[in-house]
């Protein structure tokens, strides 16, 4: 058996902790550390949907796909937040709120991971959960997303 050489142990750890940042934990996990690209509020401003860029400067110069994630948060004193999709292998994702409960998610070419469809917040006070729909829209050039 041939000891692994400091770049394959390096490559190695750096692909164990980009699986880190973009994989673990629940849809309602914390957020990794990044920076947003997008946000849109819903119509009746309930809840706030944004793109989410993990942080993979601790990624020691591999390479790798620039994840974007769709978090959904809902607005209010304490603004829940829901992991809604992964996206990688992608030049980005566009928001439009369809509806007060309906998300559309636009994206031209991606691997999409993680995706659930709907999530729904526990309202502040309310016996009656706020329910939100998502859904996925495939177009042939992400400038086609700004139209329609």
């Amino acid at each position: 058996m041939h000891p692994m050489t400091g770049s394959a142990l390096r490559l190695i750890a750096s692909l164990c902790l980009l699986l880190l940042v973009v994989c673990c934990g629940s849809n309602s996990g914390r957020r990794p550390l990044g920076a947003e690209r997008e946000a849109a509020s819903s119509p009746d401003g309930n809840i706030r949907a944004f793109v989410w860029l993990p942080d993979l400067s601790a990624a020691m110069g591999a390479k790798t796909s620039q994840p974007f994630q769709v978090w959904a948060q809902q607005q209010g004193p304490a603004k829940a937040e829901q992991r809604a999709l992964i996206a990688e292998q992608t030049d980005g994702l566009h928001l439009r709120w369809r509806a007060p409960r309906l998300l559309e998610v636009c994206y031209a070419e991606a691997h999409i991971s993680g995706f659930g469809n709907r999530m729904a917040f526990a309202a502040d006070g309310s016996a009656v959960p706020t329910k939100l729909e998502i859904t996925l829209r495939r177009v042939e050039r992400l400038d086609d997303c700004l139209s329609r």
